[in-house]
């Protein structure tokens, strides 16, 4: 199953990609603790969630795990703003479905009503 979703011309295969970037910083950043390797798992996160939404589900193992290893660093104000700041700019898709409901306009047209009894 795996495998015909990575040979696809789909999303599955780069948001795989990016999924594994962040474990990859996220290890590196366990090992060395320092934080641009912890920016750089974020960043490779926000674009996977930006990339699809499934992508969101490893999210809080990643929360969990990083307060679990070196909370203090993890919730620094730099760390935080540029985590924030990250979060913002990596996912613009996820940014963009949601900037009409910020001007009260739904962000898609709704569907034409069915015409009701055509012939009668």
């Amino acid at each position: 199953m795996f495998w015909s979703k990575a040979v696809g011309a789909e999303v599955y295969a780069l948001g795989g990609l990016l999924v594994g970037a962040s474990l990859l910083a996220t290890v590196a950043w366990e090992r060395r603790r320092a934080p641009a390797y912890l920016l750089l798992a974020v960043a490779a996160a926000a674009a996977a969630f930006g990339n699809h939404l499934t992508s969101v589900g490893v999210i809080p193992g990643y929360v969990a795990f990083v307060l679990l290893t070196d909370a203090r660093q993890a919730l620094r104000p730099r760390v935080l703003a540029a985590t924030a700041g990250i979060v913002v700019l990596g996912s613009p898709s996820t940014g963009s479905s949601f900037s009409g409901l910020s001007r009260g306009r739904p962000t898609s047209k709704p569907a034409r009503p069915r015409p009701r009894n055509c012939g009668r």
